[in-house]
């Protein structure tokens, strides 16, 4: 190919090559003016603060930013304000800022006034007793009515006692002792609420007794308890009457005091013939059980207080049993600080 037209097609190639370059600069001046904030007619879009909504049936939240919604999860650090409840809208709009401490009622925003601060609920005290106290009790009398009848143990401190009053077990009644098969009475009016050996449910505990007796039924040792009846006496107050050879009334019954509600014996943990007459206050205070019996046996660990019946009763009554010489009663009664035998 002659030289000369190898350099034409050379000017022509540089032609091309330049009026591109100027078309391209000419497409970037007029971009530069369009994009330019100054050269447009429409104000600048600023990005809207992002706000946190929950989306509807979901826990996850929602960010509104620049008209868009987002995902994004309550943990996440870079959001720590994401507490709203309501999913974004075409229209939403940020929260009125709140006003400031020193603004009037009028700076206010409109809604309705958030309820008072509450502080603790306090807890009520637990009622007191609306019984009367022992020493006012009045329509009792003695349950055995056999003349030389036999005061054998007082409420008194015993090493074998159930409950615990001033840091110590404690024989929680009077054993009385006759004869075997004598006739023992209802010491008061009331209802027979419990007869037999499975009496614990009667005797006011604060809590269950049925693992108590579960124990009792894997050893198979029901026969080992003793046989009671528990009368309501409608004061407030309940009487048990334990070791019983045997019973004549049911559960239910109305009783008037004086009757025959049972026979002397001695059942359960009782080494004669006689009979435990133990009374307790039914809206009085807890009295501990010994832990032994806890551990060992699975009792609850409180009974209602049992009330020394040298409080309302004395010897001076109608068939009063005698003290045994040698057997003298306690020099104050557990509990009390004071004597009470007279």
């Amino acid at each position: 190919m002659p030289l000369s037209t190898v350099r034409a097609r050379q000017r022509e190639r540089l032609a091309v090559a330049l009026a591109a370059i100027a078309v391209l600069g000419s497409i970037a001046l007029v971009l530069a003016v369009v994009i330019s904030p100054g050269a447009s007619s429409h104000p600048a879009v600023t990005p809207t603060p992002p706000q946190v909504a929950a989306a509807e049936g979901s826990s996850t939240p929602l960010v509104q930013q620049g008209g868009q919604a987002r995902a994004t999860s309550t943990e996440d650090p870079t959001n720590p304000q994401a507490t709203a409840t309501e999913a974004p809208t075409a229209d939403f709009q940020p929260p009125a800022p709140a006003p400031s401490a020193n603004a009037g009622a009028t700076d206010a925003p409109p809604g309705p006034t958030p309820p008072p601060t509450m502080g603790p609920v306090p807890v009520p005290a637990p009622p007191l007793p609306t019984s009367v106290e022992p020493e006012q009790l009045t329509g009792y009398e003695w349950p055995i009515h056999t003349k030389g009848a036999r005061l054998m143990t007082y409420f008194e401190p015993e090493s074998t006692g159930v409950g615990v009053i001033d840091h110590q077990r404690i024989h929680l009644g009077l054993d009385i002792a006759t004869f075997c098969g004598d006739r023992v009475r209802a010491a008061h009016d009331g209802t027979v609420v419990s007869v037999g050996r499975r009496f614990e449910d009667a005797m006011d505990f604060n809590g269950s007794t049925a693992p108590f007796y579960a124990w009792i039924n894997r050893k198979h040792a029901l026969w080992t308890l003793p046989i009671v009846i528990v009368i309501d006496d409608g004061n407030g107050y309940r009487s048990a009457y334990v070791h019983l050879e045997r019973t004549s009334v049911h559960v239910g019954e109305r009783v008037q005091a004086g009757k025959t509600i049972g026979y002397e014996g001695m059942t359960g943990n009782a080494t004669g013939c006689h009979l435990h007459w133990e009374v307790f206050r039914t809206d009085g205070s807890w009295m501990p059980i010994a832990p032994q019996l806890v551990k060992e046996f699975h009792y609850p660990t409180a009974e209602r207080i049992r009330v020394d019946p040298f409080r309302f009763m004395n010897l001076e009554m109608q068939w009063a049993p005698h003290m045994v010489p040698g057997i003298p009663p306690p020099k104050v009664s557990p509990g009390l600080g004071r004597h009470t035998v007279h």
